[in-house]
């Protein structure tokens, strides 16, 4: 018989209350604030919402579109609220990002008046074909638009005509000097529009966080900057829950030296029988077998339908035939790596090939590919629920 939570029986303490001795009066202490306060309550804000709508699972891999928009809505909001200053305050009063780097659409729209209005009227004033009251009413323009001068040296307007639209887009894009010439460089972003950009290419990195995604948007974007995609990332649902803190741990008691390209490859499998699908011939395959080149960190990815011998040996000796073969073959102890099969498959492509086998039972002997493998799950996971969100195919 179980009881519920709530059917809690009154128990007595057979003990006597002791009270606690008292303290001279004083200053009493203010708790000071963790420094993942600020963490936490980015996540309730993103994450906590109505539990009769969704539950978090539900709202990441759930297929009913009105749920995707409450999620990609709640993340948007939780965004802008954390990300940027108010007008009225500093940037110290409010503890927020600092919005001196990107401007809002109205601000962009008057750079862009003002930009275009300048340029056009200035080649006319050159041409001397102003007639004096046009002339004056330039005059009185530069003047009341005394930053329409720098703005010209910064900004570079273009319209863009993309596919599918039936009017320009108009691009702004900063003027940027690279060993001592000036040239047309990456575009510029306006506030409303930073959460869609950083959004776009955060998907794109497969949510592997702040770093990565910032990379790829400082390729393209010129003002997107780190603390924005920190506060995006720190908002991010799919982040929060595909990405925990992992605790501390030792490092590799002997550590593995590798001085050129293919010096070392390491192979290792990944389990993926729970999320097996078939290929473009319509075998299943259950395993993805990862081969990494531990100098250069290039790594490649193989799917094979069974932990078999013949299986990884013909993949490797495709690999090899394309790269080239290795000065030393790491893998772990499984049957699939020390079978007689692999073995005389690398013999008769070099019998200098030294193979080195880990311990039984010691994944951190080749700690290198399995850190890759924990990266290669966590964005097969994340495209998959993506692509789940988006109600299309996760194969």
């Amino acid at each position: 018989m179980t009881a519920n939570n709530n059917d809690t029986l009154p128990i007595k303490s057979p003990r006597k209350s002791i009270k606690s001795p008292r303290k001279s009066p004083g200053k009493r202490k203010t708790p000071q604030p963790s420094p993942q306060t600020e963490t936490t309550d980015l996540a309730k804000v993103c994450v906590s919402h109505d539990t009769s709508k969704a539950t978090l699972p539900e709202l990441l891999y759930g297929d009913d579109p009105s749920l995707q928009e409450y999620y990609l809505s709640r993340h948007r909001k939780a965004y802008f609220d954390h990300a940027f200053i108010e007008e009225t305050k500093t940037i110290q009063e409010s503890g927020k990002l600092d919005n001196r780097s990107t401007k809002t659409k109205q601000d962009l729209q008057h750079i862009v008046d003002v930009v275009t209005h300048w340029n056009t009227t200035a080649k006319y004033e050159k041409d001397g074909s102003l007639l004096p009251k046009e002339l004056k009413e330039f005059r009185e323009f530069k003047k009341n638009n005394k930053a329409g001068f720098k703005w010209r040296q910064y900004y570079n307007i273009e319209k863009i005509l993309l596919p599918g639209d039936n009017e320009e887009t108009i691009v702004i894009r900063r003027m940027e000097v690279k060993n001592k010439q000036k040239y047309v460089g990456r575009i510029i972003v306006s506030q409303e529009d930073s959460f869609d950009r950083i959004q776009e290419h955060h998907r794109m990195s497969g949510h592997l966080g702040a770093e990565s995604t910032y990379n790829n948007c400082n390729l393209k974007y010129f003002n997107i900057t780190q603390a924005m995609v920190q506060t995006f990332c720190k908002t991010c649902p799919t982040c929060l829950e595909k990405n925990p803190i992992l605790p501390p741990h030792v490092g590799a008691q002997k550590v593995i030296y590798s001085h050129q390209w293919r010096d070392r490859f390491q192979v290792d499998l990944i389990d993926m029988r729970k999320f097996a699908r078939p290929n473009v011939y319509g075998v299943v395959q259950n395993w993805i077998m990862t081969v990494k080149d531990h100098f250069s960190g290039f790594t490649a990815l193989f799917s094979i339908p069974q932990k078999k011998t013949e299986f990884v040996a013909h993949e490797l000796e495709k690999y090899f035939g394309l790269v080239g073969y290795p000065t030393i073959f790491h893998t772990d102890n499984g049957n699939e790596f020390v079978a007689r099969q692999l073995l005389d498959m690398i013999a008769e492509i070099n019998p200098a090939i030294i193979t080195v086998t880990g311990r039984p039972r010691t994944p951190r002997d080749q700690g290198s590919v399995e850190r890759v493998n924990q990266t290669v799950k966590r964005i097969l996971a994340d495209v998959g629920a993506e692509r789940r969100n988006e109600g299309k195919d996760d194969n």
